[in-house]
């Protein structure tokens, strides 16, 4: 084990419990109201909904009585109900609105099954911005009287430690730390006594386990009444086959109450706690909504009539509005311009470096294009050649048609990822002005004015790259990451981002001029 600096004994100033029945939501409680620095601490006792309904002011109802119940102990203790489009985004949003240091979550241990995290869970686990506790009850509640913490020789083990510490503390009930012997080794006295010093001494009991049949030596000292501490780390199904994890026997087969500790990492250094700090106020997906964002990506990238249709009559529309000047007409024609959806799309194959995605999104872009060109020469041919203002305006971008390419491709991104927010589209679609550059490249050529054409492809190239770009980096800061790319596809998407840095650099070299 590397070396860690000693682990922090202290209440909790802020410890959020998930909880949608009376029936478990009782016990995190209790678990909670242990943890919770009562002098200076809050606890938030969360309900994730849809939306107002009968069956949510039931559970609401059900609820409050446990919070008021605290209250009355003078627990800073308060029940707050989340809007969302999935539960476990609404945990997550919950948890950096109100900084939450711990998040509980309860799953249920089937007489006939193994315990199974779920979906919800597994989400949570993988990018909240806390420790994270995962609550198994027993059959039938009752408040814990021990708390069991074994040592398995890795840093989660320590960090169970330091939470069973504070709970024991909390509830001032003994602290058993149970050693593994094949796990355990002296060094590991190094990070584990500076903890225990923090317990009192008096409640502190030691055992030791042999080496052989640890697990079913470990579950025959548990009581009915203890409440056992486990580090957790997130692992595939595979990998637990592999290392015969001892974590998930104890959460299937032990009688009593567990309690998983989770913590994604354990930073050493100043910036890490610094990383992990500003990572409260990073939005990151779940892995459910990057593969949907993705599934959606695939879907979009590839051109449909729907797509064709609309780049025809947009491309048209704007074209009539370009050419009779009236801004009113334009902007009909940039909220019905589908060029967004494959950059979009084309931004998400850069972050996932998915190729597929985004050649299939290049070609979809570039047929919209074409054929928005194609209507706006014709119909550039049979209305009188007078460049308008409004031509005239696209026909001589600046710097800061760049800055406004950049955000709206930063909104855009954010938009799609971020369910709760999609009414921004539209102002993204009036602020990037997609298909009135195109129309005016188009008209143009048409008019045979070259300094027009050129004008407006600038605006458009401009456009395009810094939207993508944004795209690409908000996809980035969300969590969309590739998974196991090929060197071949890391290649083509290096190739990618190449290209799209020339355009870059040669639209604002020519911007500046």
């Amino acid at each position: 084990m590397e070396a860690l600096p000693p682990l922090t004994v202290q209440p909790v100033k802020t410890v959020m419990v998930s909880a949608s029945s009376p029936s478990t939501a009782r016990a995190m409680l209790a678990i909670a109201t242990a943890m919770l620095d009562r002098s200076d601490g809050r606890l938030l006792l969360l309900l994730v909904t849809e939306g107002a309904s009968e069956q949510t002011s039931q559970r609401v109802e059900a609820l409050r009585p446990l919070v008021d119940a605290l209250s009355a102990e003078g627990v800073n203790a308060k029940l707050i109900t989340q809007l969302a489009n999935s539960v476990s985004r609404g945990i997550l949003d919950a948890v950096r609105e109100h900084q939450a240091d711990v998040l509980m979550l309860g799953v249920q241990k089937n007489r006939e099954h193994d315990v199974q995290l779920g979906t919800i869970v597994e989400n949570v686990l993988d990018v909240a911005p806390c420790d994270v506790l995962v609550y198994r009850a027993c059959t039938t509640y009752q408040p814990f009287r021990r708390v069991v913490t074994p040592l398995t020789g890795n840093w989660q083990s320590l960090v169970a430690l330091a939470n069973g510490v504070t709970l024991a503390r909390g509830q001032d009930v003994p602290l058993v730390v149970q050693y593994l012997r094949d796990n355990y080794h002296d060094g590991m006295d190094t990070w584990v006594q500076p903890i225990l010093e923090q317990s009192d001494p008096q409640k502190l009991q030691r055992q030791f386990i042999t080496n052989v049949h640890q697990s079913e030596r470990l579950l025959k000292t548990l009581r009915s009444d203890d409440l056992l501490l486990l580090g957790f780390s997130r692992k595939t199904a595979f990998e637990r086959v592999l290392t015969d994890d001892m974590s998930e026997r104890l959460l299937n087969d032990a009688q009593c109450a567990v309690l998983l500790v989770s913590r994604q990492s354990y930073e050493t250094s100043a910036l890490g706690r610094v990383r992990r700090r500003l990572q409260r106020f990073s939005p990151t997906l779940t892995q459910a909504e990057r593969s949907e964002l993705l599934w959606h990506a695939e879907k979009t990238a590839a051109p449909n009539i729907d797509y064709l249709m609309m780049a025809l009559f947009s491309s048209g529309l704007a074209t009539l509005g370009l050419v009779s000047n009236s801004v009113a007409v334009i902007i009909g024609a940039m909220l019905v311009a589908p060029l967004m959806t494959p950059l979009i799309a084309f931004a998400t194959g850069l972050s996932t470096m998915d190729v597929d995605i985004a050649r299939r999104a290049f070609v979809t872009l570039a047929q919209g294009v074409l054929l928005a060109l194609l209507v706006s020469v014709l119909l550039g041919a049979i209305f009188p050649q007078h460049v308008t203002s409004e031509m005239a305006a696209r026909g001589n971008p600046s710097l800061a048609d760049a800055g406004v390419a950049l955000f709206s491709g930063l909104v855009a991104a954010y938009a799609n990822a971020r369910k709760d927010v999609p009414a921004a589209l539209a102002g993204v679609a009036i602020a990037a002005a997609l298909m009135p550059p195109v129309c005016t490249i188009g008209l143009g050529i048409a008019y045979g004015n070259p300094a027009l054409a050129w004008g407006a492809t600038l605006l458009f190239l401009t456009n395009i790259s810094w939207i993508i770009f944004g795209g690409t980096m908000t996809f980035v800061w969300l969590g969309m990451r590739a998974t196991t790319p090929s060197m071949w596809d890391k290649v083509r998407i290096a190739m990618l981002w190449l290209l799209l840095g020339i355009t870059m650099v040669f639209t604002l070299s020519l911007l500046t001029l």
